[in-house]
């Protein structure tokens, strides 16, 4: 607070010493440790439905990728034999997509599932051009043994947060 103090016809101003109370030292003290008992999550939780639909997505891509791969030069690796296959894995990509955005904090699992969705994008249409040789296929696998491997690793890292 000030004060306004007359002397000799100058105006001075004096501040007075003001005191915190004792009882909003241990307010704020109590409050702060109440606070930090509890935990923030900046990320989603554990979603089970999602773990396994990556897991099943994975299963479905590995399998289309040895297909092509065993039977690479023949009839039977053509995109049109994998119509039905391509299908099922855009519906699962959509299912991906649907759950990450439906669920708070998901940002980082939208994302992966975004560059899934467009890596697969591509492979499908490679895989209308047609492969030629291992090497591609290869490149392919490794790109999608990555992404799966984040999203599976982010999955695992969200199961353990959920015991804790």
């Amino acid at each position: 607070m000030y004060t306004f103090v007359n002397c000799h016809h100058e105006k001075t101003y004096v501040m007075k010493k003001t005191t915190i109370p004792i009882y909003l030292v241990w307010i704020f003290t109590l409050s702060f440790i109440f606070q930090s008992c509890f935990s923030v999550r900046l990320i989603s939780e554990y979603d089970e439905t999602m773990d396994k639909t990556i897991t099943s997505l994975q299963e479905d891509v590995t399998r289309l990728l040895v297909n092509i791969e065993t039977h690479l030069g023949s009839d039977k690796a053509s995109y049109t034999n994998h119509t039905s296959t391509y299908e099922n894995i855009k519906v699962k990509l959509r299912i991906l997509e649907a759950r990450a955005s439906i669920l708070d904090k998901n940002k980082v699992i939208s994302g992966q599932v975004v560059e899934l969705k467009n890596v697969m994008a591509n492979f499908e249409k490679l895989h209308r051009i047609g492969f030629t040789n291992l090497d591609q296929l290869k490149l392919l696998d490794n790109q999608m043994n990555t992404l799966f491997a984040s999203l599976i690793k982010f999955q695992i890292a969200l199961k353990r947060g959920e015991k804790q």
